[in-house]
Order: structure tokens, then C-alpha cells, then sequence
């Protein structure tokens, strides 16, 4: 992805980077930039259908006035910047049930005791309201918070296909909230901009981070999606394709020199490196690097998993949840898939972040026989993988490396057969 040029304000700088200790530890200075630099441009969608009258998140939408009645097919939704915070306080203050929220820890991986999040409400999402004037798309961002769409600005959104071309530094809402850190409620401002794709309003915070380090420009991004980096870090280097992504807890090598994420601070303003051993095997879920090691109960048989056992051969690794869409619509590619593999050359191990019971119940009901292990509190699989959510997808080779984390699909035997031949 080109920089966005009508939105870049800065200009590159060399960071000011100092060793923490004889560790290896490299605090890196960020300053913000405008844009979407080489990332992947990345945004939410926000949906014109009515939400369901029965849907447990109703009860967390607030009342709303100052809806333009010359407008047609008027929509609010809430553009939410930190889902499992505005989860945790609606559940505090009783808009959503205990049994969903504990759904949601499960399926989001919510952890209040090694995460805390803030027990009172704070200000992590914002109101918009979005419709037809005179046949062109428009909205209304509720910028001061008050519910009330009167004294807001009605606005087109951006055309996606034009954004690179024209100046969208006019459509940039400079937006207030807060967020919990370090057990304190912090207050910030991001950049959120509203564009439009084929009738559908997109919503994206168009910033991300630059610093340096021997001479290299280092790119640092939230992932457009989120205004901080409590969820994730992704780290490049400037010109680098966007498959050299590196998220928290992975590698970058410069300078020949290899560099954990331990991921960047959003309240300092500061990216964490640690420089590694030469000469040390590291695990990683990137392709090139040892598979994590992991070990659990097969759901069905309760005999033990582990992934150390199947050196020698092939490991296809899914990460997936019976309550995620996604990954649903993935399990008839994989059974087609599973039917054709050598089991002597091939294995695939399902890892489920799910509930038990259902877990099971949809494993019966939908014939899936390869070996499923549940992702717990105790072998926390998820965690150190890293992931904050499904589905993925990994191939670890004979020796136990990943040798491909993007295979999917209709194709995934023929695509896994071009590793083992």
C-alpha cells in the first residue's frame, strides 16, 4: 500500500533509541504520522441492517436524537474502539448478562485478572448515524458525545477508490476517549475518517508510527482498527512487503541482527525491542521459525496431544471456534482436505477456542474426525500463540518449522501438497 500522500504531515525523522540494559532492551521513540504508510489498509464495517430485536447488544445502545428526518434509511451503530472494554463495563453496569460475557471471554479472549480492564465506564466508543440525502450516502458523527446528532456537521463519506487521489485531511474527525492503563484511565485523541465502498460506510483510524534504528525506518501500526496498541503491535520496515508484518512476540531482523516485538506503548509513545542470541532456535508463529510447542487433550479420546511427536512428518494446525462464522465455513474445505492426505506424511490438529460442550455437540453433528484439542486457561494454547483471534491457519514442516501460515480454502490439500513433494 502507497503512503497516503494527502495525508502524511510529517516528515521522516531519526528516533532517538537508547539501551535499556545489558539484556538487549531497545526503547524506541514513535512519532504519529497520518496515513496508512505499506500496511494493508484495514477497516470496520458498519451495517445498514436493523439490528435484531432479540440481540443482546441492543441493550447497550444508548438513546439517540437529532436524527435528520429529511434523511432516508437512517442507521445508528456505535464505532467501538476497545470491544472487550465496552464489553467488560456494560456487563458491570448490567446491560449484558453474566453467561454472555463469559461467552465473550472465551471467544475474545478476555482476561481481566492478567488485563484489567476499567471497572467503571469510560468514554471507548463513539455514535454515528448514517443515511440518504437527496440519493447520496451521508452521516453524522456524534464528535462532543452527547447523544444528540443536531449540532453535527452532516458529512459525505470518502469514496474508497478515490483515496489516495484526493484531499481527505477535510473528512478526518479528530475523536476523543479513553482508555485503561497501567490501572489508570487515560483520555487521547485519534483520527477516525468514514469511507464508503459499493453502498457499504467503512470506519478506519488512518495513523500509524515511524521511528528508526541503524539507519532503518521502522513502521509501527495498531492495525487501523483499534486506537491503541493494547491488542496488538505490527512492525515493518519501511519498503518491505506487507506479508514482513511481524506482530508482539515476533521477530525482526536488521541489519542482520534479530529483534523480538515485545510491542509498543501507546501512552509513551515508545516501540520495545529485544535484541536475541545468536544462534538460538526461536519459536515464533511466523513463517520460517520453530512452531511454538504445545500440548493438550484430545477432545474426544482424551489421549495427549503433543507437537513435538509429530516430527517426521507434517502438521496442519487450524485455531478455530465453533461460534465463529469464519471458521464454519471453513470445515467443509478442511474435511474434503483431511480425506485426501497421506496420514503417514500429513496431520492436521485442530486447536478450538470454544466452549466444551458446544464444541462437541459440533464436532459430532459435522463428522469431523482429525484430532481436536480445546485452547484452556491451563494449556493456553491461544496465548502463546499469540493470537487474539480465529481462524489461523499453520504448516509446520518435518522438523517442526512453519513453513506457511496463509492456506485455506477450497485448494488446501493441493497447496499442502507442493510442501511435502
Amino acid at each position: 500500500m502507497k503512503i497516503l500522500s494527502s495525508l502524511v504531515i510529517l516528515s521522516l525523522f531519526v528516533s532517538c533509541s537508547k539501551l535499556e540494559n545489558e539484556s538487549g532492551l531497545l526503547k524506541l521513540s514513535l512519532e504519529p504520522v497520518m496515513g496508512y504508510a505499506d500496511f494493508e489498509r484495514k477497516s470496520n464495517d458498519i451495517s445498514w441492517k436493523p439490528i435484531n430485536p432479540k440481540n443482546p447488544w441492543l441493550k447497550t445502545k444508548p438513546v439517540l436524537t437529532g436524527i435528520p428526518s429529511t434523511w432516508k434509511q437512517t442507521k445508528t451503530d456505535d464505532i467501538i474502539y476497545d470491544l472487550k472494554q465496552f464489553a467488560y463495563q456494560n456487563y458491570r453496569i448490567g446491560k449484558l448478562s453474566k453467561e454472555m460475557f463469559s461467552d465473550l471471554m472465551t471467544a475474545w479472549n478476555i482476561d481481566t485478572i492478567n488485563n484489567p480492564l476499567s471497572s467503571q465506564p469510560i468514554l471507548c466508543s463513539s455514535n454515528i448515524v448514517i443515511g440518504y440525502l437527496n440519493d447520496s450516502i451521508v452521516y453524522k458523527l456524534d464528535t462532543d458525545n452527547d447523544c444528540d446528532f443536531e449540532d453535527e456537521k452532516t458529512m459525505y463519506p470518502v469514496k474508497d477508490s478515490l483515496i489516495n487521489s484526493i484531499n481527505v485531511a477535510n473528512y478526518i474527525h479528530n475523536i476523543s476517549f479513553e482508555y485503561f492503563h497501567d490501572n489508570q484511565i487515560i483520555y487521547s485523541e485519534i483520527p477516525l475518517l468514514i469511507t464508503e465502498k459499493k453502498g457499504m460506510i467503512w470506519y478506519s483510524i488512518p495513523q500509524y508510527y515511524q521511528t528508526s534504528l541503524g539507519g532503518n525506518k521502522i513502521l509501527v501500526s495498531t492495525g487501523f482498527r483499534k486506537a491503541t496498541f493494547i491488542e496488538d503491535t505490527f512492525v515493518k520496515l519501511a519498503d518491505s512487503d506487507k506479508e514482513s508484518v511481524t506482530r508482539k512476540g515476533e521477530f525482526v531482523v536488521i541489519n542482520g541482527v534479530t529483534y523480538k516485538n515485545m510491542e509498543a506503548n501507546f501512552t509513551k509513545k515508545e516501540l520495545a525491542l529485544i535484541q536475541m542470541p545468536k544462534d538460538t532456535v526461536l519459536y515464533s508463529t511466523q513463517v520460517g521459525y520453530s512452531a511454538i510447542p504445545f500440548s493438550g487433550k484430545d477432545l474426544i479420546t482424551d489421549s495427549i496431544i503433543n507437537l513435538n511427536d509429530y516430527k517426521g512428518k507434517f502438521v496442519y494446525v487450524e485455531f478455530w471456534g465453533s461460534w465463529c462464522k469464519g471458521c464454519v465455513n471453513e470445515i467443509e474445505n478442511l474435511k474434503n482436505a483431511y480425506s485426501k492426505m497421506d496420514k503417514d506424511k500429513v496431520e492436521f490438529i485442530g486447536i478450538a477456542y470454544d466452549n466444551k460442550k458446544r464444541l462437541k455437540k459440533f464436532i459430532k453433528e459435522n463428522d469431523i474426525t482429525w484430532p481436536q484439542v480445546l485452547s484452556t486457561r491451563k494449556n493456553d494454547i491461544m496465548k502463546l500463540y499469540k493470537l487474539v483471534g480465529v481462524p489461523n491457519f499453520f504448516l509446520i514442516d518435518k522438523e517442526g518449522v512453519i513453513v506457511s501460515n496463509s492456506i485455506r480454502g477450497e485448494n488446501i490439500a493441493e497447496e499442502i501438497s507442493k510442501y511435502i513433494e
